[in-house]
């Protein structure tokens, strides 16, 4: 049998976790019920905005943040995402060079790596779509500073691209990924100077 301490820490973990991957309330929430059928739904919702508070609002963020054990509830429910998906970027520079850089890839790390930067999957799952075109520009920028050319030259394109491709089914072949650009930066050298302070 465990002290019990350790099974302390294993209830709270399992609770964090329970508390951190419930749905997000529907958003009629505030819609006056109607039915039956919309007060049993108002029900839930109440039950779910306060998990919501709980989830964000208390201490637990910090425990599952830090640690990265935070999950949503679309990892488990109603379909698991089935997509390997991957960012690169093409940095041009005025001379013509084109340099393509990978943004960190989960694939490619050591096993210790993996658990740490899992976040940057996370990342690039989310990155991609419209509503997060406002993120898109600084990303560009970002990659180009992370990536600088030996001789100092500042970059006058960054082109942004997704790679993804679905998980096949059991003995099926592997599908050839597909690419796509879906942002391209003209580099402002006042503002790429900026990132050395960031």
């Amino acid at each position: 049998m465990a002290p019990v301490w350790v099974q302390c820490l294993v209830l709270f973990h399992l609770f964090a976790i329970f508390i951190w991957t419930w749905p997000q309330p529907s958003a009629n929430l505030n819609r006056e019920p109607v039915t039956m059928a919309d007060r049993m739904q108002r029900a839930r919702d109440q039950l779910l905005a306060a998990n919501n508070r709980l989830r964000y609002e208390s201490d637990f963020r910090y425990y599952l943040q830090v640690t990265g054990f935070w999950q949503y509830w679309d990892m488990f429910a109603p379909n698991p995402s089935n997509t390997d998906s991957w960012l690169t970027a093409e940095i041009e520079y005025a001379d013509g060079q084109v340099v393509p850089v990978e943004y960190p890839r989960i694939k490619h790390m050591p096993i210790p790596q993996k658990y740490v930067n899992e976040r940057y999957r996370k990342f690039t799952e989310r990155l991609h779509p419209i509503d997060q075109s406002y993120k898109w520009a600084q990303f560009a920028y970002r990659m180009a500073y992370l990536n600088p050319r030996a001789d100092g030259a500042v970059p006058t394109k960054v082109r942004l691209f997704k790679h993804f491709r679905i998980y096949p089914k059991a003995f099926q072949k592997e599908p050839v990924a597909q690419d796509e650009q879906f942002f391209e930066l003209i580099v402002d050298p006042q503002v790429y100077g900026t990132w050395g302070s960031k």
